[in-house]
């Protein structure tokens, strides 16, 4: 039932999540009874369009970053909603995290805008890996107490629960078997009152829908019904009721939740949530920090490892570079073909590698973080920077003076060529200047890196370049493409 007719622009503009999460023990009834105030709340916003939720469940993974892990969960529910614009949705978002958060207390309530970059489960996320359920749980609290203590984290919840609550009924053997019954014909009478039975099924909307018969729901949560009740006893012929305080005693007693595993390693994840518009990766340098002044510790045995955008990014970065190494290869070797030079060759990379630093700067100076969407700006970057570099000392493998380390012939190429460097550092700096103030965190930082990298690596090109060409020229002169050129035509 999702909009799917928006362009991906403008779904990431207009469209957020909403995740519910209940304590662990409970049904989903009460999921659903908290989440339909919470959806009233939502309704009374200004500017919001439509919200369809899902309870028990994840939304269907319509947008490419966003995937459903939550199926058969009674304390969880998800929405999406849809606002009239980006003002309306950020708006939206910051009332929900400020307020609704805090008036159901027995309820996280997060919203969160669609993030561009590889699909997590949390903007921020710790692992950590070891043996014992116990030390596990101890670890996950100390992590999300230090996050508690950051400023601009939302929430935070570790995959890890609490012990759940849950009833044990012993039955005695020799009870059992003087009414002609077994433990598994009592599992299998409890099986089929508090879960239920198929008994058959109906058509609805041309789907065949099976239907379950069982005890009604007041009852099957009601401890004192259950323990009232009675077992059936005997054959077709000899049928009976026994009550089931007479066969034993039943009794509450904590229970451990699902155990996560993860490479075969039982693992606990801590899934910590920033607030809007906070960077993921300043909330995990503030909590790293926090976790060291607090003294955390992982013991023998057990490891810590980091999850979400950070290891998204680590993922990426790592197929990345496969490809990387290969182009980086091809472009040397075009380049030192190109000129006849390695030591050409490494004025243009050390221009490349110039660049880097810059546009780093740039993101520095503007107060953004560093993100996968940087790295890619960072290697366009390279690209502008190493064409600036080659037009400079292709214009001096032109000139026979240049070639000899003559400063004035130099700065004559400088001022020839300059024109057309400046005139595409300019239209690249206008095209990108739309992009940097858009909405949104996917955008800005990718313009901040290649506007402001590009300016001062034309900047660092038009002296760098001459300055160690000269130096290289005095040492050793290069081969002008004129004499190289008329070579042949001389001997002939």
């Amino acid at each position: 039932t999702l909009d799917r007719s928006s362009a991906a622009s403008d779904v990431y503009k207009r469209q957020f999540q909403i995740q519910i999460y209940m304590p662990p023990d409970v049904g989903i009834n009460t999921t659903r009874e908290i989440t339909e105030q919470i959806a009233e709340d939502v309704k009374n916003i200004e500017g919001i369009e439509r919200i369809d939720w899902y309870i028990g469940n994840g939304a269907p993974s319509f947008y490419y970053n966003l995937f459903s892990g939550s199926e058969g969960m009674t304390f969880y529910a998800q929405a999406m909603v849809k606002a009239k614009g980006f003002k309306e949705s950020d708006r939206a978002i910051r009332f929900i995290q400020r307020e609704l958060n805090h008036k159901y207390p027995t309820a996280q309530v997060m919203a969160m805008k669609l993030q561009q970059g590889p699909p997590v489960n949390a903007p921020v996320e710790f692992r950590i890996y070891g043996p014992n359920l116990d030390t596990l749980k101890e670890l996950s609290n100390q992590v999300r107490l230090a996050a508690s203590q950051v400023e601009g984290v939302l929430a935070s919840r570790a995959t890890i629960e609490p012990a759940r609550k849950k009833l044990w009924i012993n039955l005695s053997e020799d009870k059992m078997a003087k009414v002609g019954m077994s433990l598994s014909d009592a599992s299998r009478q409890f099986q089929a009152a508090l879960v239920g039975i198929i008994g058959g099924s109906v058509i609805e909307g041309g789907e065949d829908v099976p239907v379950r018969t069982r005890i009604a729901d007041e009852h099957r949560g009601n401890y004192s019904h259950i323990l009232s009740g009675y077992l059936m006893v005997g054959d077709a012929d000899t049928r009976s009721m026994v009550p089931l305080s007479a066969l034993g005693d039943a009794s509450v007693k904590p229970d451990s939740s699902g155990i996560t595993r993860r490479n075969g390693q039982r693992i606990s994840e801590i899934h910590i949530f920033p607030v809007a518009d906070v960077l993921p990766q300043a909330v995990l340098t503030a909590v790293m920090k926090q976790l060291d002044n607090n003294g955390f510790k992982v013991p023998t045995g057990y490891e810590l490892g980091l999850g979400g955008e950070a290891d998204g990014r680590s993922d990426t970065m790592s197929e990345m570079m496969v490809y990387v190494n290969i182009i980086i290869a091809l472009l040397v070797m075009v380049v030192a073909l190109s000129f006849n030079s390695f030591r050409l060759t490494a004025v243009v990379f050390s221009v490349a590698i110039l660049s880097v630093g810059l546009g780093l700067l740039s993101v520095f100076l503007a107060g953004y973080s560093f993100g996968f969407i940087i790295i890619v700006a960072l290697m366009g970057l390279m690209g502008l920077a190493i064409n600036a570099a080659i037009v400079i000392l292709a214009e001096f493998k032109n000139n026979a003076a240049a070639c000899r380390g003559n400063t004035d012939a130099i700065i004559e190429c400088v001022m020839s060529c300059c024109r057309h460097i400046v005139s595409t550092t300019l239209t690249t700096v206008g095209g990108l200047i739309p992009l940097m103030f858009s909405v949104g965190l996917f955008w800005p930082p990718f313009a901040i890196t290649i506007i402001g990298g590009t300016v001062l690596t034309t900047l660092v090109s038009l002296y760098f370049v001459p300055a160690i060409f000269i130096l290289m020229a005095k040492s050793r002169r290069f081969d002008p493409v004129i004499e190289r050129l008329a070579d042949p035509i001389i001997a002939t």
